[in-house]
Formats: structure tokens, sequence, C-alpha cells
């Protein structure tokens, strides 16, 4: 198992990266950045990089959503991303003269997804600019024996419509087979547009200026 260390070390890289993407994007550091926590995180896991973009872009507003934290982050990812959605819109209410130009959004590990689900659905945030950070934006699977069972049992278990409409690990859990991936997952194969395309979810992605998918090994292990 990897160190705690370890983790926070990655976790900065990421942070340092996601940083240097938001300052190649924009001329002037008055856009806000707006960030979103993973699995059983909270909104403290965006200290590292407020920290950061204080230092080196001063007067920059930087908010870590304090949503669905904890256990709350296994909540399903519809939900969540409507939380988010909410989250942001309240923040853009009380600072309508910092979010007058847009902003920019970042997602680590699930937030990842999250964040990618709130680019896809909201045509009236402005977003210039999207950063995945460890992203599970593929789907993830394996290290089956951490939830007590064969990859087999897990899948259909995840696959089932309970799970499927509540659980929000099992909404990206990506079987090897397509057909049982498509068949079985509610979610992801919406979310990528591999069912019936909708093109409102293309229109919102494609008018960012520029989105960053940045990937970590270090996401391999994080169900150890």
């Amino acid at each position: 198992m990897l160190s705690e260390r370890f983790f926070l070390d990655m976790r900065c890289l990421f942070f340092v990266l996601a940083l240097a993407c938001v300052g190649l994007c924009v001329k002037q550091y008055t856009t806000p950045v707006v960030f979103m926590h993973g699995l059983g995180g909270s909104g403290h896991d965006g200290d590292v990089l407020g920290y950061m973009i204080s230092q080196q872009h001063p007067g920059q507003p930087f908010y870590s959503l304090a949503v669905d934290e904890g256990d709350d982050s296994l909540k399903s990812i519809i939900t969540q991303v409507k939380d988010v959605q909410d989250t942001i819109q309240t923040l853009i209410d009380m600072h309508p003269d910092q979010f007058a130009n847009g902003f920019h959004l970042v997602g680590h590990s699930q937030g990842g997804i999250i964040t990618r689900g709130v680019v896809e659905a909201s045509s009236n945030f402005n977003i210039r600019n999207y950063v995945s950070l460890a992203g599970v934006q593929a789907g993830v699977y394996g290290h089956c024996e951490d939830f007590g069972g064969s990859c087999e049992a897990i899948t259909e278990m995840f696959y089932t419509p309970e799970k499927q409409g509540s659980y929000s690990i099992a909404q990206y859990w990506r079987s090897p087979d397509r057909n049982t991936y498509l068949n079985g997952n509610q979610v992801l194969p919406f979310m990528n547009n591999e069912l019936k395309p909708q093109a409102y979810l293309k229109n919102n992605t494609i008018r960012l200026n520029h989105m960053y998918l940045l990937a970590s090994e270090a996401g391999l292990f994080y169900f150890k």
C-alpha cells in the first residue's frame, strides 16, 4: 500500500499542473477557479491549490466546494452534479462581479467526472476552462477483492437498478465486456454519448476554451 505522503506529493504535483494550465489560459488572473473534491473528500482538499493560486495569482478568487463531503460523496453522480450546479449558482449569485466573465472548473478523482457532468449539463454557465485531475473519466474496474467478491459478482451487483440509481462508484464502474457495460451501466455511457447521442452534451463541452485531462498511476491504488 502506498503511503499517505505519496498521495500528498501526487496531489501537490497535480495541483501544480492545474495551476500551470489555468495560468496558460488567461492573461489576467481575475477569473474565479472552482474546485470539486473526490471520493470521501471535503472542501479542504482544495487548500493546497487555493494557497498556490494566492501566491502565484494574488487576488484571483478561488472556491473549493464543501458539498457532498465524506460519505455523501457516495451518492448518485447525477445527484452530485445537481448539487454542484446549485452550489456554483449560489456563488454566482453572491459574487456576480467576480463571475461576470465566467470561471474555471477543476475536479479531482471522482470530482473529475462530476465536474464533467456539470460541463455537459450546464448551458447557462460560462465555464472558460476545465481541468480534470486523475478523474475517473473512462470509468474504473478492478481491485474487486476490496469490495468483497469477484469482479463478476461485483459487476453484477453494481449493475442492478438499485446501485445504478444511488451509488456513485457503480455509476462509473466499467466492465471490460462492452455489451455488459452498455446494458448495465445507466450513467457513464450516457455521459460519454455512447448510446443515443445527445447534442447538448457535445455542444456544452465544445464551448470550453480548453479542456485538460491529467492522468495518474496513483489512481490505480485508490481502492486499496
